[in-house]
């Protein structure tokens, strides 16, 4: 589901496709790469379980933040305004909304919660309805548990990607997402 969330932030903000562009269709945008990765580095600190032999003691924790997305935001922004064609309010808003994203995502997810507000709060925050079942790590990388995981995270992700798809389509009544009017001329049979 997190690298669903970093696609559909990528659909919202990408920019309009140029010519050169559309001549390259094969090649994947780097800011679609950069919104999936961004929608998955709240999960860096299952490396730091992994390598301690204890992952509940770091998963979920601080970087699993609001605070800490809002500065990692400024911090790329920052970066990519300094190194790259994209702008300061490109890639924060982008890196924000991704980062947001998959806390949110873990709130609605089965589980101790997240410290969504850490450092002001050590408190985990936790639906009380959960939607999705998550990942249960204490039973081992080949549990038949993580089917159940698989299956319902891809319904949930396939449903999500056609909303997007539609909100973000060009001829959804005239207009898209980034206040762009389109005019749709001709008859249904040209379409």
């Amino acid at each position: 589901m997190h690298t669903t969330m970093g696609y559909m932030v990528y659909r919202v903000f990408q920019p309009e496709p140029s010519r050169a562009n559309l001549r390259k269709l094969g090649q994947v945008p780097i800011l679609l790469i950069f919104s999936i990765l961004v929608s998955m580095l709240p999960d860096v600190d299952s490396v730091f379980g992994i390598l301690a032999g204890d992952f509940g003691r770091f998963h979920n924790n601080a970087t699993h933040s609001l605070i800490v997305g809002l500065l990692v935001a400024l911090s790329m922004g920052g970066v990519a305004g300094l190194i790259s064609t994209y702008s300061f309010r490109m890639i924060f808003l982008v890196t924000l909304f991704g980062y947001a994203a998959h806390i949110l995502l873990d709130f609605f997810t089965i589980g101790r919660g997240v410290m969504a507000l850490w450092p002001l709060s050590q408190e985990r925050f936790v639906s009380p309805l959960p939607v999705f079942y998550g990942l249960h790590w204490s039973d081992g990388l080949f549990s038949t548990r993580h089917v159940w995981t698989f299956l319902t995270e891809s319904a949930t992700a396939a449903l999500f990607i056609l909303v997007i798809h539609y909100l973000t389509s060009r001829n959804w009544r005239g207009s898209n997402l980034r206040g762009e009017t389109r005019i749709v001329t001709g008859s249904s049979k040209e379409r």
